[in-house]
Order: structure tokens, then sequence, then C-alpha cells
């Protein structure tokens, strides 16, 4: 799996990297919220654009995995408590007494 997601990378890294070579050209950025318009390489601009959209939607995707992540920390804390109460079950439990389902049948 890691030979696999190294060569994506690599086709990817060069593929960013040819984009970047054929697409020198400056152009103007003008934003809404900017007074002046920006003098910027095509390349810079699609890979900012490509970048905000992956930071975007990793936030996105964070967000609504939150109602599942607190599920899991409640259901953890739940285990821990239950081992903890388990714990002091046995402690409590006489040495003389044997644990259940661990019954000696008698012999005749």
């Amino acid at each position: 799996m890691k030979l696999i997601a190294r060569i994506l990378a690599l086709a990817l890294g060069v593929f960013a990297i040819a984009f970047a070579v054929a697409n020198r050209e400056p152009i103007a950025v003008s934003l809404p919220t900017l007074p002046i318009p920006i003098e910027a390489p095509l390349y810079l601009v699609a890979l900012a654009a490509v970048a905000v959209g992956v930071v975007l939607g990793g936030t996105g995707a964070w967000l609504s995995a939150a109602p599942h992540r607190r599920r899991a920390r409640e259901k953890r804390r739940r285990i821990a408590d239950l081992e903890d109460e388990l714990q002091s079950l046995r402690r409590r439990r006489p040495a003389s007494e044997p644990a259940r389902g661990t019954e000696i049948a008698p012999t005749a």
C-alpha cells in the first residue's frame, strides 16, 4: 500500500511541476476585497485555489465527523469505567469462591 501511495505522490508531483512550467505567465487577480489587482503566475493561482479547496474540504469532513468522534469518546470512557468496576468486583470476591463458570463437578 505504501508503494502505491508513493507512486501516486510521485506522479502528482511530476504533474504539478509540468503544470507550473507550462503556466508561468503572470495574470492579474482581482478580488472584491482587494483595492488593486495582484499579479501572480497562473500556476500559483491554480495551486492556491486547490490548496484552499483541500483545506475547506478537510475542515468540512472534520466537522461532519464530530458526532462520531464524540460517541467514540463516550464509549471509551464507558468501557474504562466498566473495566474499573470489574477489577473492583474481582478484588472484593473471596479467594475461596471460584470464579463463575469454573466450578469443579463433584466426583462419585
